[in-house]
């Protein structure tokens, strides 16, 4: 049984360093691929702008109401607070109700309302 012998001809010899290499480079990216993401994942923390305080509290306030649970806030512009609300009701009165119920819970912020009727 013979052993292993290095390539003697140049172009075989640089053939041979360049797939070595190539296998230690992608060996490499695999064991830190590997290792970011088996890794314990980042907690991020919330936005503590005065602007996302303001759109969480409403947030929370709203979504109490069960007619409303299918409707999110998000904040759209800081100065002036400008919020959207997305998601969808089930019942024409509950959209009609929606901008005043808004405007009870903080009359603040310019309401953007992009909520839709769902039939059931």
């Amino acid at each position: 049984m013979q052993g292993f012998t290095l390539p003697t001809e140049p172009a075989d010899r640089r053939k041979f360093y360049f797939a070595a290499g190539l296998l230690a480079i992608c060996t490499i990216w695999l064991a830190y691929y590997l290792i970011s993401n088996t890794s314990i994942p980042k907690t991020t923390q919330a936005p503590s702008s005065p602007g996302w305080t303001v759109v969480n509290e409403i947030n929370t306030k709203l979504i109490q109401d069960h007619a409303y649970a299918d409707v999110g806030l998000a904040l759209e512009q800081e100065k002036p607070l400008k919020v959207v609300v997305n998601g969808a009701v089930y019942r024409q009165s509950d959209l009609d109700k929606l901008p005043e119920l808004l405007k009870s819970l903080n009359a603040d912020p310019e309401y953007d309302i992009k909520v839709e009727l769902l039939r059931r």
